[in-house]
């Protein structure tokens, strides 16, 4: 699990990885990674490698500059839910004034950490890492929503929801993957993709769709069109699936 510090406060910054860091170690979580930043420009940049669930911590009361505008924590936080719902976002602020404000822009914060005091500040930090951890756990063991890929030199955690269609590759055994999110490529054989959930059917040679996916049935081209609007192949054999699944 990615943990992100957020603060333009060098000093503290440093501080907060070493607590978090010997945190980690204590509590046998040293396969975590924490990344520090100063610059919003490099963090909102994390936003865009989705899948992995990490855990936020940001400064709220400081001022950033963003393409010629000034920003703050909370602006940086909503960037975050826009396109991440589950990473915790865990708040720091010296003034504790500010905390009930907050509530206003139903950002689902985890928790709020007064950098002043730094004794308490710690346990909370723990406590925020222990349940963040035991909620990714609980998700990354439900087996029936998830499966992994090796992709591009990582490996890729897919929810079955995101997935529209496979399609054979134009390199031998390779799969091309499209989700609502990207495009990825990995070696797999189409059968056993189909195999995975009973939401994923075989309609083609080529094609493997997620039926939830699926708009609209063509029988005169012989096709289907994919909620992001890709058209897929149909072969003869799978025509009367794909009708009931459309009258469903």
């Amino acid at each position: 699990m990615d943990i992100l510090i957020f603060d333009n406060d060098v000093c503290f910054g440093i501080k907060l990885k070493e607590k978090i860091n010997n945190i980690l170690i204590k509590e046998g979580f040293d396969n975590d990674v924490i990344r520090l930043y100063y610059n919003a420009n490099l963090l909102l940049k994390e936003l865009t490698e989705k899948n992995k669930v990490k855990i936020y911590f940001i400064v709220v009361d400081a001022k950033y500059k963003i393409s010629n505008e000034l920003c703050d924590g909370l602006w940086i936080a909503q960037k975050i839910r826009e396109s991440d719902y589950i990473s915790p976002i865990i708040f720091l602020t010296n003034h504790i004034e500010m905390i009930l404000g907050i509530f206003d822009y139903r950002l689902e914060v985890m928790d709020f950490i007064l950098k002043h005091d730094m004794e308490i500040a710690e346990s909370k930090i723990k406590a925020c890492i222990k349940i963040a951890h035991k909620r990714y756990v609980k998700e990354k063991n439900y087996r029936s929503n998830f499966f992994t890929i090796y992709s591009d030199s990582s490996l890729w955690k897919i929810s079955f929801d995101e997935v529209i269609y496979f399609e054979t590759s134009a390199i031998p055994h390779k799969i091309k993957l499209v989700t609502t999110s990207r495009i990825f490529e990995f070696y797999k054989s189409l059968r056993s993709l189909s195999d995975l959930d009973a939401c994923f059917i075989r309609v083609h040679k080529s094609f493997v769709v997620n039926k939830y996916h699926i708009v609209s049935l063509d029988l005169k081209k012989n096709n289907i069109k994919m909620s992001n609007g890709h058209i897929c192949r149909i072969s003869n054999t799978y025509r009367n699936i794909l009708k009931n699944i459309i009258k469903t």
